[in-house]
């Protein structure tokens, strides 16, 4: 029997990279193979946990790891800190990147890491274009070792929270 090409189906580029991102312990992202939609949840439930209709969300639960649902996992945090450091030996400017690479010994490397980009609007500019291209790539590289046939939408927000 011939194999027929499958549809791909529409995913949210800036959910994806933001599930890729986050590195918080207590969050877990799943990418729906049948909708494209990535589907978030918390173990921690906020007061503002509601649906649509105002209901509060139920506990967490882990979602169902069938065919139909994959677990999206964080990048691997040395990898991003790899990143970062190929991206402070690449900066002219010696004194930012010095502070840079202080930040990357600090407790909590990615947070100093980000504030400290924040006194540099440029560099920090440069950093989004670089580590936004580079995880773009791993989210590609995720979805064609999972047999994903996607494409990629630029919506503002199609992320679903589930409690």
């Amino acid at each position: 029997m011939p194999m027929t090409a499958r549809t791909p189906i529409p995913i949210s580029l800036a959910a994806l990279l933001r599930a890729i991102e986050d590195h918080c312990g207590y969050t877990h992202y799943y990418l729906d193979r049948e909708t494209g939609e990535i589907i978030y949840q918390s173990e921690h439930r906020c007061v503002d946990d509601t649906d649509a209709a105002g209901v509060p969300d139920g506990p967490f639960q882990r979602q169902d790891t069938s065919e139909r649902f994959i677990h999206v996992d964080p990048m691997d945090g040395l990898r991003g800190i790899g990143i970062m450091a190929g991206f402070i030996h690449s900066l002219q400017d010696s004194a930012v990147a010095s502070r840079l690479r202080d930040a990357l010994k600090k407790n909590a490397p990615y947070r100093h890491f980000k504030d400290t980009l924040r006194d540099h609007p440029g560099i920090e500019s440069r950093w989004g274009a670089v580590f936004g291209g580079t995880v773009r790539d791993l989210a590609v590289e995720w979805l064609r070792y999972n047999n994903i046939e996607f494409e990629f939408i630029h919506e503002r927000e199609t992320l679903k929270h589930d409690g």
